[in-house]
């Protein structure tokens, strides 16, 4: 005889302690957008573009450290020695852990048939 299991259908609800920062999260990302900015110009036969991306990005730790991964010596349950939790230990809950700035520029320049594209990316990483 087959044995059939079931799994119980997960869902976010208020009491969920996942519902308030999911939410929060979706609010912020749909509300923000990238700038964007873009110059045209001439000079004399030759025609350009320079645009212009900015972005921003940060990452927060919504839980607090999940005490079966930090080593007894550390206050955790795990099984180990406290060297390998380091990465859990320095982040509180509601803290950020990764901030990205980041700018993509384009110069375009167009002569004649001719074409020259020159990108750069520039980022740095604040935390």
């Amino acid at each position: 005889m087959a044995t059939i299991y079931q799994r119980k259908a997960r869902t976010l609800s208020k009491s969920s302690p996942f519902f308030a920062p999911s939410i929060l999260a979706g609010i912020v990302a749909a509300s923000i957008s990238a700038q964007s900015h873009g110059l045209d110009f001439q000079l004399g036969e030759i025609q350009g573009r320079f645009d212009s991306n900015l972005s921003i990005g940060t990452s927060v730790r919504l839980k607090d450290a999940d005490q079966s991964l930090i080593s007894p010596p550390n206050g955790g349950t795990s099984r180990g020695s406290g060297s390998y939790d380091d990465g859990t230990q320095n982040f509180k809950k509601g803290k950020p852990f990764s901030t990205v700035v980041k700018g993509v520029h384009d110069l375009d320049l167009r002569y004649n048939n001719l074409g020259f594209l020159l990108a750069a990316n520039i980022g740095t990483i604040m935390n």
